[in-house]
């Protein structure tokens, strides 16, 4: 029978502790089975691989807020027609830079949803992603 280690001195063998749980009222053992059970369910889960990470990660990533803000700022101004060419010109420098991003985030979502073997909208739901309007997916 295996036993437990309680402290570098002490062991204890595993029904001797069954024994004691045994003991516990109903509630108390209930409490002590959610404990057990957490702690199953943490050895049972699938750690993440190295490839799914690096989706992930690609995922998650946002525009740098520098960068957001200042398309904001100039989405703004094109709506009351007030962008010089310069503006105009950064602004579709960053359509693109942005665009570009969420293209790579997209590529990464689908090949993370194949390797999961599950369709890009449950991949969607999965990981609580609600999309920016306007959208297309």
């Amino acid at each position: 029978m295996q036993t437990i280690p309680i402290n570098s001195k002490f062991q204890l063998d595993v029904q001797v502790v069954l024994e004691g749980i045994n003991h516990l009222d109903t509630l108390s053992l209930e409490h002590f089975a959610e404990k057990v059970n957490t702690l199953v369910a943490k050895r049972k889960a699938v750690s993440l691989s190295e490839q799914e990470t690096i989706l992930l990660k690609q995922i998650n990533k946002g525009i740098a807020p520098n960068i957001s803000n200042r398309f904001n700022d100039l989405q703004q101004k094109q709506r009351i027609s007030k962008l010089n060419n310069k503006e105009q010109s950064e602004l579709n420098t960053l359509v693109d830079n942005i665009e570009l991003q969420e293209a790579k985030r997209l590529e990464a979502m689908i090949t993370l949803a194949q390797t999961w073997n599950i369709s890009l909208e449950e991949l969607r739901n999965k990981l609580q992603i609600k999309p920016n309007e306007p959208y297309v997916w």
